[in-house]
């Protein structure tokens, strides 16, 4: 099942979404035997952004969505999604590799992320940390250098959202590392 928007003026740039139908039916029937009744299944992407904005941004803006499993990052503009990419790095994929390098079980490593987090570089997880969050600032850059190209605008900020974006010190990193302002 899919739908498809044409975006702004460039033919080129087209919204396609897709589900499997098999996926989509048995959505379907979850909702209804909880007697729930469903008119419109919509993307991540969106049903996040209208959580956040009212209307479209007058600036460009991207939105990092730290997961569990993966962090999905989308660039905003006045035309609404105009990029997004995913990346598998998360909160889990932080814990079990603080429990792998600092040998730790996965508990210990979980709580040691809550506490500490990236917020004190004399600690032994700041290292692990900075280096498995390393994708997500790498793919982002990528990301915000596409889309200047493109366009000629540059991204005006940075929302996090999700799980892991709690994570302390997240927001100093990625503001210093992305050189943009960044709230959660």
């Amino acid at each position: 099942v899919f739908s498809f928007k044409v975006l702004g003026r460039e033919k080129d740039e087209i919204l396609i979404v897709a589900c499997s139908r098999t996926v989509l039916k048995e959505w379907q029937e979850f909702f209804k035997e909880m007697a729930i009744e469903v008119e419109v299944f919509d993307i991540e992407a969106l049903a996040v952004f209208r959580g956040i904005f009212k209307k479209p941004p007058s600036k460009p803006v991207c939105l990092i969505d730290l997961g569990a499993e993966n962090t999905n990052i989308f660039i905003f503009d006045k035309e609404g999604l105009r990029y997004s990419r995913s990346i598998r790095v998360g909160g889990e994929s932080l814990t079990q590799e603080i429990a792998h390098t600092l040998g730790m079980d996965r508990e210990e490593a979980e709580r040691q992320k809550r506490k500490k987090g990236i917020s004190d570089q004399r600690t032994k997880i700041f290292a692990v940390l900075i280096k498995s969050l390393e994708p997500i600032r790498e793919e982002a850059g990528a990301l915000f250098d596409y889309y200047y190209k493109k366009t000629k605008e540059k991204i005006s900020q940075v929302i996090l959202t999700g799980g892991s974006s709690k994570l302390k010190g997240i927001e100093g990193y990625l503001e210093a590392n992305l050189d943009l302002p960044v709230k959660i």
